[in-house]
């Protein structure tokens, strides 16, 4: 695959140096949407804030407030389905 670029209207190849520039913005700025991305899924699927304190609360009562709560299991399952990219 050539990459191309307009230069006073005309089609010109872009050099190998070019094209490796271009690649790498290309992943670069994937990786950032792929950030962007998880963060806008869990947020939308994260019970809201007035859920999770009730979830808190009800953990707290039950004495479960550690990683086997219905407050950490809801939050871990959104983590889980949308992991943070590296």
């Amino acid at each position: 695959m050539t990459l191309h670029k307009l230069v006073n209207g005309v089609k010109v190849d872009l050099t190998p140096a070019e094209e490796a520039a271009t690649l790498a913005e290309w992943a670069k700025n994937e990786i950032e949407a792929a950030k962007v991305a998880y963060i806008h899924k869990r947020q939308s699927e994260y019970p809201s804030v007035q859920e999770q304190f009730d979830l808190l609360w009800h953990d707290i009562q039950d004495g479960v407030v550690l990683s086997k709560g219905e407050w950490y299991t809801a939050i871990e399952t959104i983590k889980d389905k949308y992991p943070k990219p590296e």
